[in-house]
Parts: C-alpha cells; structure tokens; sequence
C-alpha cells in the first residue's frame, strides 16, 4: 500500500515522478528507511498479537513460534520491543509526518490486538481497523512523495471504510475454532462458518463490482468482476486456504489503486 500511495501521488501531482522520489539523492535514503520503519512496525503488530493469542493460536496456528516455544516467550517480548524502537526511530529520521502515520498505524494495531481495548473482539471494528491502517500505508507514501496531502483523492476514504471493511472478515475464517473458544465475536463465530463464508464471498463479489464501476475503467473493471468471482470460489470451495485469496486480495487492492492513479477520476 505504500508504493500504491507513492504511485497515487506520482499521478495526482504530475511535477514529481516516481524515479525522482525513490532514486533522487535527498530522497533514497529516506525512503530506504520509511520502509524499513513500516517492516518493523509491521513485525511488532504481529509479535503483540501473536503474545495476545497464544491460546486461541495453540488451536488454529499450532505453527506458530512462540505456540511451539521455538522462540522462548522472553526472547520473542524482548523482540518486539526492539523492532518497535528501530520502527520509531527510522520513522523520526525521515521527518514528523511519516513518523505520525506510522506510530499511528502501530497504535491501531495494538488497540486492535491488546487488552483492555481489543477491537478484533468486536465485529465491526475488527475490521475497520485493518482496513484504517492499509488507508494509513497509502496515505505514508503519498506523504513521501508529495509532502502533503492536498491534491489527495478523497474518494479513496470512502473505498477503503465501506469496500475493504467488508471484504476483510476473510482473515477469521481459518481462525473459527480458536475464536469460538476463545469468544471473539467474528462473522464466522455469529453465523456459523458457512454462512460467514458466503456471506465473505458475497462482499468479494459486490466490492469488486463497485470498484469496476467506480472506477469506469472498462478493461480493468472486467478483469475485476472475473477476479470477485474467483475470490467467491476461493472462499467457498470445500477446502478452504487463506493463501490464495490473500495473494488475489492484495494484488487486486494494489492494481486498483495504481489504475485510479493513472486514470485520475471516478465516476460520480
């Protein structure tokens, strides 16, 4: 989501390219470390969600490290502290703007992930703050491109809060019998895992839809309605994997970012 928001910038202000931003001498560097800074910031949210989880995981993600003690519990606490100061740290030397964005994505992830807030409790704000935060990444590289966010497309808001919020609630399915025991009021726990698949599904295939007449980009928004239909099957084929449906998830969300930026407009 970062490059998409450089790429949303590169678009929208059309003085500034995209080789300039990364490539220019006052500005390799720092974007060198922006996105070191948003890799640890990212490995701290999963470091405290994963302490968090540890017996809903010990159930559906028995893989995980500090579920098989891989990695002691001490070492893996002591872990996310440190990439949390290399995260702040990096964020601060590239300048004020990027390190509020970015603290302000790891403050969602831990009122997401950590007591006594906890969002991903609660099914509505479990998946807006996912969806907040890929706004929050898209948002950082139109910062660093652009240094500023007036010529930013406000109709991006609306697509992420209504259409990403939705279609998020795939990311409980493999998680059902650990949330069950452990009472998190997801879509599948409330409605039983295939209804909650279909419905996932559903979202997917509306969400695309919307997106392909949003954007009134006749080739692409074709291509988006076969990819809804895809995800639809991949969400409720009787094996389910995340994988898949992740990789075209975040492919299509990237690809729809970027031909909005070439294309500069929706449709009203």
């Amino acid at each position: 989501m970062f490059a998409g928001g450089i790429i949303v910038g590169a678009f929208s202000s059309f003085h500034i390219s995209v080789k300039e931003a990364i490539l220019s001498p006052e500005k390799f560097f720092p974007f060198l470390f922006t996105i070191f800074s948003i890799m640890m910031a990212w490995l701290f949210s999963v470091i405290t969600n994963n302490i968090e989880d540890r017996n809903i995981d010990s159930v559906s993600n028995r893989e995980r490290p500090n579920v098989t003690e891989k990695i002691p519990s001490k070492i893996y606490k002591t872990t996310g502290w440190i990439v949390l100061s290399l995260s702040v740290i990096s964020a601060i030397s590239v300048n004020f703007s990027i390190f509020f964005l970015i603290f302000l994505f790891i403050g969602n992830y831990f009122l997401y992930s950590m007591p006594p807030v906890r969002c991903k409790r609660v099914i509505f704000f479990s998946k807006l703050v996912p969806s907040i935060n890929s706004f929050i990444m898209l948002l950082t590289g139109y910062v660093f491109l652009c240094d500023s966010l007036r010529f930013f497309p406000r109709e991006l808001v609306f697509f992420f809060l209504i259409f990403v919020t939705a279609s998020m609630n795939f990311i409980d399915i493999k998680d059902y019998e650990g949330d069950k025991i452990g009472r998190i009021k997801t879509l599948p726990v409330l409605m039983g895992l295939e209804k909650s698949k279909l419905l996932t599904g559903l979202f997917f295939l509306i969400s695309y839809i919307a997106a392909s007449y949003l954007l009134d980009v006749p080739p692409y928004g074709y291509l988006l309605i076969i990819l809804g239909a895809v995800q639809f099957f991949l969400i409720n084929r009787k094996h389910y994997s995340e994988k898949p449906v992740f990789i075209v998830y975040f492919i299509t969300l990237i690809l729809t970012v970027i031909i909005y930026g070439i294309s500069g407009h929706i449709k009203k």
